[in-house]
């Protein structure tokens, strides 16, 4: 195995080339998950595992995790979500509801296992019908995190270029060498700042059309409106900035609509700078893990071949050196308790993994 730095991305990112499935051990793992959380991206190119032993390495990290379930969970009022998958058929759900559940039966990776796969597909392949197969089968994705106006965001995402991915690419951006190289006094106005999140159709996926995606998109990104604190940590401890500014980023607390347009404006133009970025554009079968807390990503290029990936979202409570990602009270305490309520609900020490209707 040898490593190198990734251009841009400030001080951060790391390739991994030579490593090849065979030579992984238990130790090699845990010392590619250190490089990970020093790193916050890391690409190993030229990857030579297959679905299944891409989902079970990734998993062996944190388990694949999604807010919408443990949210429809407790709205109907069960303690786990094996329990609500059995009385799925009974309840009277929304079609807002019944429509994230037929959107998410298209997307799943069924091909990596028919029932508990943690992963989804992305693609733009449709079936015969010409209905998509897979998460965002259109077009470019701007700047943005997975679930980044959930207050139980996903930390880590995963997403392994598998088939047809050359002459696309996927791009991330690292926020922590920007802070830390602002004044003490800017700095602190920074930790202090609370920022508003909401959802707006095609705000980040201009060229996206099916409203099923827009539900999952919707249910995924925002669900409803939320604030959450601009500055928060890593999984392995490293400031920085949770600033979905192109994506879910609506305001910013106590400001005018023209103090908010100033404030970012004045972010944009120093943080969105190639130092602070690296695009990734495919030339084998890589396999990118990326932090989702304070770092973000994008697609860009050509999708007309066929593109095939797979991605996880999912948390790192396995090698994880930190128990909150919020630094500022009172989320910093609530994280804690939410993410033990989160995995009783989701069930992750079950060996189960309940069957949901199709709508």
């Amino acid at each position: 195995m040898k490593t190198s730095k990734i251009p841009g991305l400030g001080r951060f990112g790391l390739f991994i080339d030579d490593l090849h499935y065979k030579d992984i051990t238990p130790e090699l793992w845990n010392e590619i998950a250190t490089l990970y959380l020093d790193n916050l991206v890391v690409i190993i190119r030229d990857c030579d595992f297959t679905l299944a032993q891409f989902e079970e390495l990734t998993l062996r990290w944190g388990d694949g995790t999604s807010t919408f379930l443990v949210n429809i969970t407790k709205k109907y009022g069960f303690t786990d979500v094996f329990q609500f998958a059995d009385n799925m058929a009974k309840l009277d759900l929304t079609d807002e509801e019944k429509q994230w559940f037929r959107a998410v039966d298209k997307v799943k990776a069924t091909d990596i296992d028919p029932e508990k796969a943690a992963a989804v597909r992305v693609t733009s392949r449709r079936d015969e019908n010409g209905d998509f197969t897979g998460m965002f089968p259109d077009g470019e994705l701007l700047w943005h995190a997975n679930e980044s106006g959930n207050f139980l965001f996903a930390p880590s995402v995963v997403f392994y270029g598998y088939e047809d991915i050359v002459g696309s690419s996927t791009g991330f951006l690292t926020t922590t060498d920007w802070y830390e190289e602002q004044t003490e006094s800017f700095r602190s106005e920074l930790d202090d700042m609370i920022l508003v999140h909401s959802f707006t159709k095609n705000r980040f996926t201009p060229e996206l059309s099916e409203d099923e995606q827009q539900v999952i998109i919707k249910n995924n990104m925002c669900p409803e409106r939320c604030e959450l604190p601009m500055v928060m940590q890593s999984p392995g401890g490293i400031k920085g900035l949770h600033y979905t500014i192109t994506s879910t980023v609506s305001g910013i607390k106590g400001a005018t609509d023209s103090e908010f347009k100033k404030i970012t404006d004045s972010i944009n133009e120093t943080l969105f700078v190639d130092k602070y970025i690296y695009d990734h554009w495919y030339t084998s079968r890589d396999l990118c893990f990326f932090d989702n807390t304070i770092s973000l990503h994008r697609r860009q290029g050509d999708l007309s071949k066929g593109r095939l990936g797979y991605r996880i979202q999912h948390n790192l409570r396995y090698i994880q050196r930190v128990d909150s990602l919020y630094l500022k009270e009172p989320w910093k305490s609530q994280y804690i308790k939410e993410v033990n309520e989160m995995n009783n609900i989701l069930g992750f020490n079950d060996a189960r993994f309940p069957a949901f209707n199709s709508y």
